[in-house]
């Protein structure tokens, strides 16, 4: 019986140790492709219609929406192709209110906020592009409480935005 139990507690601790060697929470990731606008971020996203948005995947724990908002529809408020990429990062924040204000990593250009929506708090981070035709607002979500599972991993996403 003890060489049984030493041979039991043997395999145990050989499938433990093989079990923890494997990094269990690596994110798989795909590249989405909408209306232009190409993302990688984690598998199994639905892209799902929205009326306010030209993009918007979701999934049961995190949502990402992208707005697309062209220079002649901005010339209304003085914004064009030859706008900076900050100057509306600027309009974005101010009509926002509520948040981090203007944040940087590397090339992207973002800011993050939280919102209380039906009761339920959620955490975003919001990133601004500039294409050939339009700027971008790009928007992640995720509920407040998952908020330090996801925030890097918006930043990190968000670096992968790219435009046709």
């Amino acid at each position: 019986m003890k060489k049984f139990l030493k041979a039991f507690s043997l395999i145990f601790v050989c499938i433990l140790l093989i079990g923890c060697g494997s990094d269990s929470s690596e994110i798989k990731e795909k590249t989405y492709t909408s209306n232009g606008l190409s993302i990688t971020m984690k598998e199994g996203l639905l892209e799902k219609t929205n009326e306010n948005f030209e993009v918007y995947f979701e999934t049961s724990d995190m949502i990402f929406m992208g707005n697309k908002e062209t220079f002649e529809e901005l010339s209304i408020i003085n914004l064009d192709a030859n706008s900076t990429l900050d100057e509306y990062l600027d309009l974005i924040i101010s009509v926002n209110g509520e948040s981090s204000g203007k944040l940087k990593d590397g090339d992207l250009n973002y800011f993050t906020y939280e919102r209380e929506v039906n009761g339920n708090k959620f955490f975003y981070v919001g990133s601004v592009y500039k294409a050939n035709d339009a700027f971008w607002l790009c928007n992640f979500a995720c509920a407040y409480s998952d908020k330090d599972t996801y925030e890097d991993l918006f930043i990190k996403w968000a670096k992968t935005v790219s435009f046709e």
